[in-house]
């Protein structure tokens, strides 16, 4: 998903510019999708734009003292409060009379939370 994503962006960038050659894009990104990503543009030109991938790992500098919110990101308790499926936080309340669901249009039967973990 976030080659794709990733991939129309900097397709959309070189497209709508006059001197693609010139522009420089630094991807970012984490050690699960590094491969990926980086497969991904040493396969496909974007029209001679240069293209670097860097794993975030790489980023020593990269550290609580300079992003606080790194630091609660890697306290335990807020990992399980926001990434785990802790029933703490999930609504298990009764659906309201005549509730459908959003993507079919169909009648609810239960809630359903849905979120991604990074």
């Amino acid at each position: 998903m976030y080659v794709l994503a990733t991939s129309v962006f900097v397709n959309f960038i070189v497209q709508n510019v006059d001197h693609s050659k010139q522009v420089v894009f630094y991807v970012v990104i984490d050690e699960i999708n590094h491969g990926a990503m980086q497969v991904w543009f040493a396969m496909n030109d974007y029209k001679a734009a240069t293209i670097e991938v860097q794993n975030d790992d790489d980023f020593n500098w990269l550290n609580t003292s300079y992003i606080p919110v790194l630091k609660q990101l890697r306290d335990e308790e807020t990992q399980s409060y926001y990434f785990k499926d802790s029933p703490d936080i999930i609504d298990q309340s009764e659906l309201p009379e005549g509730k459908v669901c959003f993507a079919s249009g169909k009648p609810a039967k239960k809630w359903a939370l849905w979120s991604q973990n990074y």
